[in-house]
């Protein structure tokens, strides 16, 4: 592009595993998920809903070997009101309590897994590698940290957000 930015197209899956769809069971305690807002602040319990649309910065690229996120997850800025759900005595999904709270923790990757928690899906391992080493190439160029300090995966201080310039995700929705 003129700007120098660069664009790269891969297909993308949000299959959400929630109980909308049937995948979340709503009477057992361990299918219950928390917020993770992005700024920290309360966990809250709520039914996980897909990625938001909208720009957003890739924060971090971390190395896994986990089945479910590897070979990198790419933690974003992304962030939306869901609704919060109260929880049964036995701390499975009780209702809806029509109140929102702010959810984040949305990321890329690719995944052994059909359905995600709301994160972006890449249907193959190589299209996560390549933007995960592209967002990486930014962010130490950018004089963000070191290529071993960012693939700890660690979220970025309020300064470094101050003074960096972070890679884009563009979702349409």
């Amino acid at each position: 592009m003129e700007d120098g930015s660069v664009v790269l197209k891969f297909p993308i899956r949000n299959d959400v595993r929630n109980a909308k769809n049937g995948t979340r069971s709503l009477t057992k305690a361990e299918d219950v998920v928390f917020t993770t807002p992005n700024a920290g602040g309360g966990h809250f319990p709520f039914m996980p809903v897909g990625f938001p649309s909208g720009l957003c910065r890739i924060m971090f690229v971390k190395l896994s070997r986990d089945p479910y996120t590897a070979p990198y997850y790419m933690g974003t800025d992304a962030e939306q009101d869901v609704e919060e759900w109260s929880l049964d005595p036995d701390g499975s999904y009780g209702n809806p309590t029509g109140r929102k709270v702010r959810d984040g923790g949305y990321g890329g990757h690719a995944s052994s897994s059909s359905t995600t928690l709301g994160c972006l899906k890449f249907l193959l391992t190589e299209n996560v590698v390549t933007v995960a080493e592209k967002a990486l190439q930014i962010l130490v160029a950018n004089g963000y940290r070191t290529k071993e300090e960012i693939l700890a995966g660690k979220w970025p201080s309020a300064e470094e957000i101050a003074k960096g310039t972070f890679p884009m995700i563009e979702v349409i929705g």
